[in-house]
């Protein structure tokens, strides 16, 4: 009687530690319900713009000429943000800030316009 009383309690506890093992992973390996912003950089892109350059009396004299100038204008942030153990980039329009959270639904990131977002450095 003893002897099955020791063995349904070594048993009991093995299902229990297995059951509990199982749960744990579970929970590890469960995707994060966010992802989270690691840095935001303003992004460019270079533009080409003809300008007329006009030498000697100025525009009256005829000595014009139209010259293409690159210059650079910004096109939105390069946003770096850790999902998981996952670090990706995106091109976004808007600043999300640093330590943005954005939200996971069906295992895909929502990037939304989030309140306090800023143009910081939009000419």
């Amino acid at each position: 009687m003893q002897r099955s009383l020791a063995i349904g309690l070594v048993a009991g506890a093995v299902i229990a530690v297995a059951a509990g093992a199982i749960a744990g992973l579970a929970v590890a390996n469960a995707a994060p319900d966010y992802a989270e912003v690691i840095t935001s950089k303003p992004a460019f892109a270079r533009i080409k713009v003809a300008e007329r350059v006009c030498g000697g009396g100025g525009k009256a004299s005829g000595d014009c000429k139209e010259v293409e100038r690159e210059r650079y204008r910004q096109v939105g942030y390069d946003v770096r943000y850790r999902f998981g153990e996952t670090l990706t980039t995106v091109r976004l329009g808007r600043n999300p800030g640093i330590g943005a959270r954005f939200p996971v639904r069906d295992g895909r990131i929502v990037f939304i316009e989030q309140k306090g977002a800023t143009d910081r450095g939009k000419p």
